[in-house]
């Protein structure tokens, strides 16, 4: 049986986008880039390369 722990965490690893070079540019939590593209869903990674990455926009209510 597994715990709520591992299944967790196999879901932020199923998440994680690595760029060519080898750097997380997003580990299922944060992206870790400077520069974001949140229209075309691109970041720039350290390398300089524009990586796929999740972006969703969050709306305030205000």
């Amino acid at each position: 049986m597994r715990s709520a722990a591992s299944t967790s965490e196999r879901r932020e690893l199923d998440q994680r986008v690595v760029c060519e070079c080898g750097h997380v540019v997003y580990d299922g939590e944060v992206i870790r880039a400077r520069c974001v593209h949140p229209e075309s869903g691109t970041a720039k990674c350290r390398c300089k390369r524009w990586v796929a990455v999740p972006v969703g926009l969050i709306r305030s209510a205000g």
